[in-house]
């Protein structure tokens, strides 16, 4: 289960997460009770997005746009930070939505001033 604040070594692990995604019955990973996250939790989940599988085997994660959405309007804020940015691009990734990924890299570009990372 996803713990409700993501901080540096709360996730699941991974070798059982993919384990899980490999069998017939999938994996779930529970996003409905995360309320936030750590700058270092948020380094880590999206480091943990980018192991996940991308294919018919990806887990189901229920609860995760409520997450994203919340990621998307501190992004946009004062308050935004690298690893907001880079957990909102490691999404886009899982969920193959390139479409998204290069509107998110414009709005990066335009935040930072800085050149974004690729898909």
């Amino acid at each position: 289960d996803m713990p409700k604040k993501i901080v540096q070594g709360s996730l699941p692990d991974i070798a059982a997460v993919l384990e899980a995604c490999a069998a017939p019955e999938g994996a779930l990973l529970e996003f409905s009770r995360v309320s936030g996250a750590d700058v270092g939790g948020l380094k880590e989940l999206a480091a943990y997005f980018s192991k996940l599988p991308r294919d018919d085997t990806k887990p189901e994660i229920p609860g995760m746009e409520r997450f994203i959405a919340s990621l998307e309007k501190a992004a946009d804020s004062s308050v935004a930070t690298e690893e907001m940015w880079q957990m909102l691009f490691e999404h886009r990734r899982f969920c193959n939505n390139m479409e998204a990924f290069d509107e998110l890299a414009i709005r990066y570009a335009e935040h930072f001033g800085i050149s974004p990372p690729s898909w």
